[in-house]
């Protein structure tokens, strides 16, 4: 595994390497490893000048249990002087003293907590931590710990997670835990306060099917499997934030609410799959933010909603074998700042039963079939769109309502229209 897992105190005198000099320093190193057990030493014959052994029973000093673990303090101080110690965490060279050492020595990870605990092993309801989350999930599994039985949160550290086996968190076995609203928070840094930085990294699948609470994923990257990287299905709401899914087999997230809404929060990318990139389906709103998914085998992106679908921040779906981006509400549809670049289909294409809004600065250039399609039971409102060179219309609008084209406007080199829009309203456009 590429990162260095954490062990606990109790461990720690068995793991520290001394060099009793001023010249040198001693690195720590934590790691999954257990420690060898400590041999006792043969005692010296007594020779003539060695004062006779006392009679006096020796006393047995019985190692710390975790309850009684001594702290980093007490440990220096019983070093020899002019002995120096540090930590090693994620490469970085920690000293000992430091609070950040301390906690780093004493928590592991994953765990999964109650919702609103801080990660502490087998503190305020939380369970022992694991050297990975396969492992975590098969205790769960083979009822080694009980399964949950509220809201929770895994908190699994940031790098390279050691699970060899595609983890499956199926509801239909967990029909307990399944009721309950589940977080999976990547990038912990290991410590009790729950401080969260990076990503954790997976190279195996990751499921969590026949859900019915909500299911959060932060902080999560997936490549490099087999099939679909990550599939998500619950009847309750789904929300990613900073999560990416490349290099799969199959899809790079296939993510389905049959009750509730879809959100992806900070930055989401899904490039260079098999199939499609970000596929969701929810019975609510889908809304997006910051979503790159290209070089996909079939759409970059594929929404379809029951309600709205929003896609905020910038979105970008180049080179994909189908359309860049393919959304389908019977609610409104509202897209900013799309770059829809040499997909193999439209560049982006809305059918809405509502309205059609597209606002900040929309680019389509160079697509195998139109750069933008829209089709709209209502109003479409588009603003500043280029749509040079694509292999059928610059832009395509059909509305029944009115169409607004406004901001500024460019429509170049295409292979069939510029700009075409019908409509049974209005049509407005500017520059």
């Amino acid at each position: 595994m590429s990162k260095q897992k954490l062990v606990r105190l109790f461990s720690m005198a068995t793991s520290l390497a001394l060099v009793l000099s001023l010249a040198f320093t001693a690195n720590v190193i934590a790691d999954d490893a257990t420690p060898p057990p400590v041999t006792e030493e043969t005692a010296l014959p007594p020779t003539e000048e060695l004062v006779p052994p006392s009679t006096e029973p020796v006393p047995t000093e019985l190692p710390p249990t975790e309850e009684t673990a001594p702290s980093v303090s007490e440990l220096m101080s019983e070093l020899p002087e002019n002995t120096a110690l540090v930590l090693t965490i994620d490469n970085e060279v920690v000293p000992l003293v430091t609070e950040e050492a301390s906690e780093a020595i004493l928590i592991g990870d994953p765990i999964w907590c109650p919702e609103g605990v801080l990660p502490d092993p087998n503190v305020n309801g939380c369970t022992d931590s694991y050297p990975d989350l396969e492992s975590l999930i098969d205790d769960i599994d083979n009822s080694v710990i009980p399964e949950p039985s509220a809201n929770g949160t895994i908190w699994i550290m940031a790098g390279a997670d050691a699970s060899i086996s595609d983890i499956e968190i199926d509801g239909s076995i967990f029909t307990n835990w399944s009721n309950f609203n589940l977080t999976l928070q990547g990038g912990w840094d290991g410590t009790a306060t729950g401080n969260v930085s990076g990503a954790s990294d997976f190279s195996i699948a990751l499921s969590v099917i026949n859900w019915s609470g909500s299911v959060t994923l932060n902080q999560i990257a997936i490549s490099n499997t087999a099939g679909t990287g990550l599939e998500v299905s619950t009847d309750g709401d789904i929300v990613l934030e900073d999560v990416s899914s490349s290099d799969n087999g199959g899809y790079g997230a296939e993510l389905n609410s049959t009750a509730g809404s879809i959100t992806l929060n900070g930055t989401n990318a899904f490039n260079n799959n098999v199939d499609t990139g970000l596929y969701a389906d929810a019975n609510g709103d889908i809304q997006a933010n910051n979503v790159t998914a290209s070089d996909n085998g079939a759409y970059g992106a594929e929404l379809y909603s029951l309600n709205d679908v929003v896609l905020t921040g910038t979105n970008i779906f180049t080179g994909n074998t189908d359309s860049g981006v393919y959304a389908e509400a019977t609610g409104n549809i509202e897209a900013e700042n799309v770059t829809a670049s040499s997909n193999d289909g439209n560049g982006a294409e809305f059918n809405s039963l509502n309205d059609v809004i597209l606002t900040g600065t929309n680019e389509f250039r160079d697509n195998a079939n139109s750069g933008l399609y829209v089709e709209t039971g209502n109003n479409i409102d588009a603003e500043n769109i280029t749509a040079n060179g694509n292999g059928g219309s610059g832009a395509e609008l059909y509305s029944v309502s009115d169409v607004t084209v406004s901001g500024t406007n460019v429509f170049n080199d295409n292979t069939d229209s510029g700009l075409y829009a019908e409509s049974d309203g209005d049509i407005n456009a500017e520059n």
